[in-house]
């Protein structure tokens, strides 16, 4: 027990390594006290005075040479820990600062504020770095991940967020909590979060759900993961399909259009992985044998404008094209022959999606539309009309177990369907642009969905509420998920793969 402070104490640091014995608290009175622990007893020690307001935060260097204190008197300041020497004072923010953390070599620090902000600071010289803004009420802590450049923070906006320190920008924000998260931090691998709310609860996040690349000189409009799920394809407007290492996301080989080569659309790779299909702005697919040196393609012409999107059946050797041409048709995947278009829909057809476990297909069309299609007989035939939507069908999907449909449009609107009534059964409108991709995700328990505001929103579908959200660089354009519905890829605009879990 110590009794060194005069007022309510609001925070305490051990210090590292060899100083184990060692600790800081900071509180209400304004000071900052150094313990030594000497068996059970606390001794004060050295006091370090400058603030003008509480000291909400302190915290030790990871070599433990210097102490970084937060204050609401909107500065944080860095002290010498041998010689109790004020530093540095870190000036900038405009509203208290309630938490703040060092980087894993001490070369930076980072500040929450009741301004909305996040500050970078460079240690060594005072100097500001950057500012990072997302929260839309004051922040009430902050943490840094002892490897990586992962930055969490929590706020009076009921969310957590997570920062790229490196660029200085966000990389996803967590939705969950009902009331003011009051504090955050990583487990020691940095792996998980952990935030307390006012809510009463105290939720476990994934730290480690998204990677990022790029290659593709141009917007990527398609991607699929491999049956294995260990290999992720995108299809770009560059003319180029690339295969990429589906958990770390590297390249692996790009599959060239050929000369003349016009822009690809979508792209699936068959069950067996022996064979690469691209969908092109030509009206023709395109068909790769999956070597280790990609040749010329073959190319499979049928429809007369462009074709938007593919996909494949579960169990036959046939896949599904959705074109411009107002049609839909069935090929097989051995030897690229075509059936009869599927006619039906009035407008242009954007997606496709094959049913699981069914010879059914859906289709979402300009018509403003989706259409279901039995292919399983010889005379493929529209079962179903699912008219709900204001403007175009842009995309469509179904969930795992086939008893739902979901589809996004230019109304920016996304619609969940009961695929064996035909029936909504409820839309969100949580995107402020068109919705350009959907997916079901973990056991259908997630529904995900991208678009033009660069948005990817995970929608929990037992509480049909917004449960998290990550921001592309550029518009969302797509997204695939793999085979156990736990991996997600999201494209966009800017020529950027993105891959991120989703968990329980």
């Amino acid at each position: 027990r110590g009794d060194g402070h005069s007022d309510a104490v609001l925070s305490v640091a051990w210090a590292p390594r060899g100083a184990s014995r060692v600790l800081a608290s900071g509180g209400k009175d304004t000071n900052i006290i150094e313990w030594r622990l000497e068996g059970s007893a606390l001794k004060v020690g050295r006091t370090y005075a400058g603030h003008r307001d509480w000291v909400t935060q302190v915290a030790y260097h990871p070599d433990g040479s210097r102490l970084a204190s937060a204050s609401w008197d909107f500065n944080v300041k860095v002290w010498d820990a041998r010689t109790g020497a004020e530093l540095h004072v870190l000036s900038g923010h405009s509203g208290a600062i309630s938490g703040c953390a060092w980087s894993e070599d001490g070369a930076r620090l980072v500040s929450a504020s009741f301004d909305g902000s996040l500050k970078l600071w460079d240690a060594a010289q005072g100097a500001p770095i950057t500012t990072m803004e997302g929260h839309r009420q004051r922040l009430n802590g902050c943490a840094w991940a002892r490897a990586g450049g992962l930055i969490v923070s929590c706020a009076d906006d009921c969310t957590v967020r997570l920062w790229d320190s490196v660029a200085g920008t966000e990389v996803t924000t967590l939705h969950g909590h009902s009331d003011s998260i009051r504090a955050c931090a990583f487990s020691p691998a940095k792996k998980q979060i952990v935030s307390a709310s006012e809510d009463c609860t105290v939720k476990v996040w994934d730290a480690l759900a998204h990677r990022e690349t790029s290659g593709h000189s141009q917007r990527v409009n398609g991607a699929c993961f491999a049956e294995d799920g260990e290999h992720l394809l995108t299809a770009s407007r560059d003319a180029t399909v690339r295969m990429w290492d589906g958990g770390a996301v590297r390249p692996l080989k790009v599959f060239e259009g050929g000369r003349n080569a016009s822009a690809l659309n979508a792209v699936l790779i068959t069950r067996n992985g022996k064979r690469v299909v691209a969908a092109s702005d030509s009206g023709a697919l395109l068909l790769w044998a999956n070597t280790d040196e990609p040749g010329t393609p073959k190319v499979l012409g049928g429809h007369t404008k462009s074709v938007r999107d593919l996909a494949l059946s579960p169990f036959s050797h046939t896949l599904v094209s959705a074109s411009w041409d107002n049609t839909l048709r069935v090929w097989r995947t051995s030897d690229g022959i075509d059936s009869s278009p599927l006619l039906g829909h009035t407008d242009w057809v954007n997606a496709c999606a094959h049913h699981p476990t069914m010879e059914v297909v859906a289709s979402a069309s300009h018509d403003r539309s989706v259409k279901l299609w039995d292919i399983a007989s010889g005379r493929s035939r529209c079962t179903a009309t699912l008219a709900g939507h204001e403007n175009w069908v842009l995309c469509c999907a179904f969930s795992g177990d086939g008893s739902r449909v979901v589809s996004g449009g230019y109304d920016a609107t996304t619609v969940v369907w009961d695929a064996e009534r035909g029936r909504a059964l409820w839309d969100a409108r949580a995107h402020t642009k068109r919705v350009n991709g959907v997916a079901f995700a973990n056991d259908d328990r997630f529904m995900v969905s991208t678009g033009d505001d660069g948005a990817v929103l995970v929608h929990d579908m037992r509480t049909r509420e917004v449960a998290s959200r990550f921001f592309c660089k550029g518009a969302g354009t797509c997204v695939a998920v793999d085979s156990t519905g736990s991996k997600i890829c999201v494209t966009d605009s800017l020529g950027n793969v993105h891959v991120l879990r989703v968990c329980a």
